[in-house]
């Protein structure tokens, strides 16, 4: 049965066997035949500028509760 990411592979073309029939190497990196499409993957700068941006966010959020708990200690 062959799913997404199984799939059957003669064990015949991953030996690598020498003039005398010993086996010399086994390649097992094997790339599925049926995969559509390669992951795109985002730049590095959109990545750091996400992280930042979202860095951000959080610490607005911490300077709102640190106000909130000065508020508190003040009343």
């Amino acid at each position: 049965m062959e799913l997404p990411r199984a799939w059957k592979v003669a064990a015949a073309d991953l030996i690598k066997r020498d003039e005398q029939g010993r086996v010399v190497a086994v390649n097992l990196d094997v790339r599925n035949p049926t995969a559509i499409e390669v992951e795109a993957h985002r730049e590095p700068q959109e990545i750091l500028a996400t992280v930042v941006a979202k860095e951000r966010q959080m610490l607005a959020i911490l300077d709102e509760v640190g106000a909130l708990l000065a508020e508190q200690v003040r009343a």
